[in-house]
């Protein structure tokens, strides 16, 4: 679907970020849905730095979701989950595997190991 006037084309950046919701951000499924092609989307996304924002607000829903159902499973006392929460969430608290450093562009892991 090329050209088209402002206001078709504003209709279907809004159809295109309605789909991208439903789809959890695959953007080849919520372009086909809207009869789109996904260059048209990267069009979009270079030269309308509104839909641009809109698509990365998406994303921010899509981190709330899962969150989300995270924090649903840790309640009913999910052990893996709430493992995975406090390795991500709980660095800070000593929750870590292993350290990366950078150092001079290199990066260096650290495996601690329980005694």
């Amino acid at each position: 679907m090329a050209g088209g006037t402002k206001e078709s084309t504003a209709l279907r950046k809004q159809a295109m970020l309605k789909a991208l919701l439903a789809t959890f951000g695959v953007i080849k499924m919520a372009a086909d849905q809207v009869g789109i092609n996904r260059t048209t989307h990267n069009k979009w996304m270079t030269d309308d730095p509104e839909y641009k924002a809109a698509y990365a607000e998406l994303k921010e829903v899509k981190k709330d979701f899962v969150e989300s159902h995270l924090m649903k499973l840790i309640g009913k006392g999910d052990a893996a989950c709430t493992i995975f929460a406090s390795k991500t969430l709980n660095k800070d608290r000593g929750y870590i595997e292993r350290q990366e450093i950078d150092f001079f562009d290199k990066t260096i892991q650290v495996t601690i190991q329980d005694e």
